[in-house]
């Protein structure tokens, strides 16, 4: 049988709107402690009600928004030290990731990542912030895409050579 490949399948409008909001929040266009209308938050953004609704259902989830009963949605105010936690939550799992992988890069990887740090500090010298936390999110993204690919790749050449020990695998 040829290669199959997989089909691609477009965001759903409420995976759309969710991102957008929480793009929003997280840059600052969507203020803490404002509130917000699930209507004229649709119309902004160009859809029914119901992926708006379904996506601030998630985001609450997340302690994003919070519903405030008969007003609308309030966008979430973070404390100083709920912030440090975050910090320190992320600074824990990036220096294992970092440990991780620090041996195994290969030169098109730190190229990579160089690339990536040199378009942030742009992007902080520009002040051009949701610009900036893109390429933050890529970065780490690229990090743990690192960690568990070479991961699943030594687990894969582990397996293969096991097989062939054994006898059980063939060409």
């Amino acid at each position: 049988m040829e290669q199959i490949i997989p089909i691609s399948r477009a965001k759903s409008l409420k995976e759309q709107a969710y991102d957008k909001l929480k793009e929003l929040i997280i840059t600052g266009a969507l203020e803490p402690g404002e509130l917000h209308n699930e209507k004229r938050l649709a119309e902004a953004l160009g859809v029914s009600r119901t992926p708006v609704r379904e996506a601030l259902l998630e985001l609450s989830q997340e302690g994003m928004v919070a519903f405030v009963s008969g007003k609308g949605v309030e966008i979430s105010k973070f404390t100083t030290q709920q912030v440090r936690e975050v910090f320190e939550i992320r600074r824990i799992i990036e220096g294992y990731i970092i440990k991780k992988i620090a041996t195994r890069l290969t030169d098109a990887d730190i190229k990579e990542i160089e690339r990536n740090i040199s378009n942030q500090e742009k992007m902080l010298r520009k002040t051009e912030r949701p610009a900036f936390i893109e390429y933050d999110k890529q970065f780490h993204l690229y990090s743990v895409t690192l960690l568990f690919c070479l991961s699943f790749l030594n687990r894969l050449l582990s397996l293969t050579a096991l097989l062939k020990k054994k006898g059980g695998y063939e060409r």
